[in-house]
């Protein structure tokens, strides 16, 4: 048994067979995780794992989850194929090649499948692991039915209801996390200095669009194409919203904007330098 840092849950990986997934892919690639059940009657996750690594099914998924474990079956930089389903209309731009597959393991009753809540957590706990490894927001956490009207899984799609529970835990906490990622910096602008906002993630600084406000930059709006932009006396900026990125790299959370720092100082033709000890962040000509 094995360990992904960061997933609160027992992990296994047992190889697929190559039969069942495709070529390498950017992990860049990854824009969606979705969600499938197995259809099967009290199985588990090494139980698949197992069968998928001996067995030539021509589908697979990169994730199994059960009540106590979750096992890897084909690696995140691979293409599996699980959700595009032949003859199917699709509903939306998740494909095979820009998303992960997520297997939830599923029993009968009363000749009914249902999804147990322990294993529905321990999926919370994969897809949330998923999520900040590969910044894959929780509007873009979908089921196979979403994808091109499958029904999978069948009882999140029958029972709406217990859909709308798991997206609430995922985007909960999706939110605290967020949260938890900002801080209060120095920033200096031609010797003026101001505190703001900003996260750092993954050894890059970003800073909040209203704090280069504060510094002196004119922040303005670009109707036509909703995108926030950034202007000074050395040209006028895109800056990117949301998911969709053009120029720089940035982040939203909770509407507000956090865009790269270093990114912007290049852009804007200035230098930058970050003092991590103190916590300030210099742009100069």
């Amino acid at each position: 048994m094995g360990k992904l840092v960061g997933l609160d849950l027992p992990y296994n990986y047992v190889p697929s067979n190559p039969a069942n997934y495709g070529g390498v892919r950017a992990v860049s690639n990854i824009k969606y995780i979705v969600v499938h059940y197995t259809a099967n009657d009290g199985d588990t996750d090494t139980g698949n794992g197992s069968y998928f690594g001996r067995t030539k099914v021509g589908a697979g998924a990169h994730m199994f989850v059960d009540e106590d474990s979750c096992t890897q079956s084909i690696l995140f930089n691979r293409v599996a194929y699980h959700c595009e389903t032949a003859g199917m209309k699709f509903k939306c731009d998740c494909r095979n090649y820009n998303s992960i597959g997520v297997e939830m393991c599923s029993d009968k009753v009363n000749g009914k499948y249902v999804i147990t809540r322990q294993t529905m957590l321990n999926t919370v706990k994969v897809v949330k692991y998923l999520m900040r490894e590969y910044n894959v927001p929780a509007e873009r956490v979908i089921r196979h039915y979403d994808v091109c009207g499958k029904l999978c899984p069948e009882p999140w799609v029958r029972v709406p209801s217990e859909w709308t529970e798991f997206k609430r835990l995922i985007t909960e906490a999706e939110k605290k996390e967020d949260e938890e990622m900002v801080e209060t910096i120095n920033i200096t602008v031609n010797g003026k200095e101001i505190k703001a906002d900003a996260i750092v993630k993954d050894g890059r600084t970003f800073l909040s669009l209203r704090a280069l406000e504060n510094a002196g930059f004119a922040v303005g709006y670009y109707a036509n194409t909703k995108r926030r932009t950034l202007g000074n006396i050395f040209k006028e900026l895109p800056v990117v919203v949301g998911e969709k990125k053009e120029f720089v790299n940035a982040i939203n959370i909770e509407g507000r904007n956090y865009v790269g720092i270093r990114d912007m100082a290049e852009m804007l033709g200035v230098g930058v330098e970050y003092d991590r000890a103190t916590d300030t962040v210099t742009l100069k000509k």
